[in-house]
């Protein structure tokens, strides 16, 4: 049985803006960064794993887990190729983008009563 299809808009302070949607069981997120502008468009191997745009970094997935995943990486590939963010990106800047990222993605995602 799967959950009703439902949508939320998550917004804190010092977090990414989420916009979650479940339909039919799958879900589409749309990551809102300030100061991202890539210089590219997603790659083949990133629309594999189900990024569809990194202006706004975009995801579709069809687990919890794939959509965390997928959508940091979307987020991290567009910050490494926005002009004069991506060449000063160190280690810990990238692993805090990543925890941001999957936090707010985690809190949107109990918001639509998903347990992860």
């Amino acid at each position: 049985m799967s959950l009703p299809d439902k949508s939320i808009v998550y917004d804190a302070k010092d977090s990414p803006r989420v916009t979650l949607a479940r339909v039919g069981g799958q879900y589409d997120v749309t990551i809102e960064v300030d100061g991202l502008a890539p210089d590219r468009s997603v790659t083949a191997e990133e629309r594999q794993v189900g990024i569809t745009s990194l202006e706004p970094p975009t995801v579709h997935a069809k687990t919890t887990g794939q959509l965390i995943e997928s959508g940091s990486r979307a987020v991290q590939a567009a910050a490494m190729v926005t002009p004069g963010v991506g060449d000063t990106l160190g280690p810990g800047e990238l692993a805090m983008m990543h925890y941001r990222v999957s936090r707010a993605l985690r809190v949107a995602l109990r918001k639509i009563d998903e347990d992860v």
